[in-house]
């Protein structure tokens, strides 16, 4: 049983370490890092070289911002 949530416990660690947090990049062409944001945050295109981490009501002002270009 200890041995099955030490386990579970460095899958949690080694999948967590891949999030990215507030304003973090997380997609772009030739991004290699987590693409994955943190609890409660959005991945939102900026352009083809960079996507960021950002709260849902920011990514909308971000995402009218863009439609409206």
């Amino acid at each position: 049983m200890i041995k099955y949530l030490l386990i579970l416990s460095v899958i949690f660690l080694v999948s967590s370490a891949q999030l990215q947090g507030l304003y973090g990049q997380c997609a772009g062409v030739g991004w290699t890092g987590g693409t994955q944001c943190d609890f409660g945050l959005v991945c939102t295109f900026i352009n083809a070289y960079f996507s960021q981490c950002l709260p849902p009501s920011v990514a909308k002002m971000v995402a009218r911002s863009l439609l409206n270009n």
